[in-house]
């Protein structure tokens, strides 16, 4: 992946003009530090976050930490297209305060949404096999920022995985040729290293209850010693006994 450099768009807009709202989210996102995540704001595949309990506080790698990314996939009924996104947190001793940007494809420049905050403790209850989120937000339609908080909390949620990891790219300075080149900051990824030999054998191996191939699909496995880690998806059993056909219907 490559930096997106949002938030330094975001700051040039607001400086050019601004009156269009963007000058509290420019502010922070100057000063935060950066991650780049995949397309779609997803690092991870867990619908159910099993990586977070609503009864341990929530934490953010940095202070202020700012999240960019692309969608690529098409905006659903009724939504306007927007390709590009940021969403930034800041860690107050009781909350998450979250400010968010969307880039509006149709008139080709960022808009705010309405800011919102994630209560540290009991933000997320599970009840039959569903999760409801409490968060707090000015915004009169929670699906507004629905994609933003998914996207923060999907990012916590990987955190807690002892296999993945944050790698640093230092910024790159603009290119002289163009004036209006924009400096990119320091950029931080996500890393999601093998599991622990433990896991990783209960992921691949199968066993005598599962001696025919079938997908086992990514998903956040605790071990023994109280770590967590990603398993990603797989084969289990390749080739054995035939195929099991199996669909997972995940709610959130």
């Amino acid at each position: 992946m490559q930096p997106l450099n949002f938030c330094r768009q975001i700051i040039k807009q607001d400086k050019a003009n601004p009156m269009e709202g963007l000058s509290n989210i420019a502010e922070v996102a100057e000063k935060a530090t950066k991650f780049c995540l995949p397309d779609g704001g997803k690092i991870i595949d867990d619908t159910e976050l099993r990586g977070l309990d609503g009864d341990v506080e929530l934490h953010l790698p940095f202070n202020l930490t700012a999240l960019e990314y692309l969608v690529s996939e098409g905006p659903e009924e009724g939504e306007i297209k927007s390709s590009k996104r940021v969403v930034v947190a800041e860690e107050r001793e009781n909350d998450l305060a979250c400010k968010a940007a969307f880039w509006a494809d149709a008139s080709n420049k960022w808009l705010a949404l309405h800011d919102f905050s994630i209560p540290k403790t009991g933000y997320l209850f599970r009840q039959d096999n569903k999760i409801t989120l409490r968060v707090y937000t000015s915004s009169p339609v929670l699906s507004d920022i629905q994609h933003e908080l998914e996207s923060l909390l999907d990012f916590i949620n990987a955190l807690q995985c002892s296999n993945v990891s944050i790698t640093k790219e230092k910024g790159r300075k603009p290119n002289k040729s163009s004036k209006d080149a924009l400096p990119f900051d320091d950029y931080h990824f996500l890393t999601i290293g093998r599991a622990e030999d433990s896991a990783a054998s209960q992921a691949t191996g199968g066993s005598h209850r599962s001696p025919r191939e079938h997908l086992r699909r990514g998903h956040i496995r605790r071990l023994p010693t109280g770590k967590k880690v990603w398993v990603s998806a797989t084969v289990v059993c390749a080739g054995q006994g035939g195929k099991v056909k199996k669909d997972y219907r995940l709610t959130a």
